[in-house]
């Protein structure tokens, strides 16, 4: 596989971010082929093939354990009425994002971190409403208030996770 300069492969992670979410939101179940192929040709162009792993399956089982948690008490509804196998990718691509294309983020400060938290999430989350990939089980302004709270709190504790130290072995 070529190997792609640090500035191409941001500029790929982004990219291929933004497949994974539109394959998941607006395709949805029918999207997942392309989720998926997603995610492999990220790993496949990864300079950071492990951490990539690593990351992911430290913030990708938070998030999904918090949309399965929105859904169990009502906040979320999916059409299945379980929570998308889509809805996984996009967490595994979020997660792998925090290393590349996000990881100027995780270098800035809390306030900032949580401010994009609150607006992004929030606005991914009523992005997928509007293409009916979910539902909000409370009303629009409630369901909104949660989210900006949640992810103002996501958002920093996803980028403290995703910052290179801690995947350094102490001495």
């Amino acid at each position: 596989m070529p190997s792609l300069s640090r500035k191409a492969f941001l500029i790929v992670d982004a990219v291929l971010m933004q497949v994974i979410w539109v394959s998941g939101v607006v395709y949805q179940e029918a999207g997942l082929p392309f989720a998926l192929l997603a995610i492999i040709t990220h790993f496949l162009l990864s300079p950071e093939r492990q951490q990539d792993a690593l990351i992911l399956l430290r913030i990708a089982p938070i998030g999904i354990a918090l949309d399965y948690g929105l859904m169990q008490s009502g906040i979320f509804i999916f059409p299945q009425n379980t929570l998308p196998l889509w809805l996984v990718f996009i967490w595994c691509g979020f997660a792998m994002t925090m290393r590349h294309s996000l990881a100027w983020l995780a270098q800035s400060k809390i306030i900032l971190q949580a401010s994009i938290g609150a607006v992004g999430g929030t606005l991914s989350y009523y992005s997928g409403v509007k293409f009916a990939a979910v539902s909000f089980g409370v009303s629009t302004n409630s369901a909104i208030l949660i989210l900006v709270v949640i992810w103002a709190i996501v958002m920093p504790l996803c980028c403290y996770l995703s910052k290179q130290d801690i995947f350094t072995e102490k001495t």
